[in-house]
């Protein structure tokens, strides 16, 4: 073998394998990701679970807007069910960047806290940088899932005619309540007994056994 070929075939050797230590790396990298979105997504169905009314699932509820700080408030807790503070992070980042979320915080007046109780208002330019946000998941939703896009475009549709057709719905009247029924004297009726007792005339026997009744009785 000539030198030449001895040297090209090193130089080959040395170029494949750090392309395969490369392909290592970003086999465990993907890995490592695949396994902190996994944590994120179990940290998110039980909050869904434990606090399905601040953190309701897709699809069965609507999205509230979080207090401020309210990863603070869950740090100690979601410690307790074994996620660090670095899964909670990303868990939040995930949640509150979802488009229901945005809408939320666009129809919404004040935020929650974790108890339901009512937490800070919610600003006007908290509402415009929401608008915003969504515009841009819009048209990412556009462009990389278009049958998405068609759907929730639709769906819009559908509750901006539904809210237009409440809005020009005419509104029933309620009835005047000064207006009082005339009194009516209801008439007595005498019992049935009573009265063919009253129209049957009395014959001779019958007349002398009233008045031997009525003279006994003195």
């Amino acid at each position: 073998m000539t030198e030449e070929k001895q040297n090209l075939m090193d130089t080959t050797e040395a170029v494949e394998l750090p392309t395969e230590a490369v392909d290592n790396q970003a086999q465990l990298k993907r890995e490592k990701l695949k396994q902190k979105q996994q944590a994120v997504n179990e940290l998110l169905a039980r909050l869904s679970a434990e606090y399905p009314a601040i953190f309701p699932k897709a699809g069965q509820g609507r999205a509230v807007p979080l207090a401020i700080g309210m990863h603070k408030v869950l740090q100690p807790i979601v410690a307790e069910w074994g996620f660090n503070s670095m899964t909670l992070r990303a868990a939040m980042f995930n949640y509150t960047r979802q488009l229901r979320y945005q809408n939320a915080l666009v129809f919404a007046s004040h935020r929650l806290n974790l108890d339901g109780t009512q937490a800070e208002e919610i600003t006007e330019e908290q509402k415009e940088a929401a608008r915003a946000e969504i515009a841009k998941i819009e048209a990412w939703l556009a462009k990389n899932k278009p049958e998405k896009a068609k759907r929730l475009s639709e769906k819009k549709a559908q509750i901006a005619e539904k809210k237009q057709a409440n809005t020009q719905k005419p509104r029933h009247r309620a009835k005047p309540q000064g207006a009082a029924k005339p009194f009516v004297k209801k008439e007595f009726k005498a019992p049935k007994a009573q009265e063919e007792s009253k129209a049957a005339p009395q014959n001779l026997d019958e007349k002398m056994q009233s008045l031997l009744s009525k003279f006994n009785q003195h």
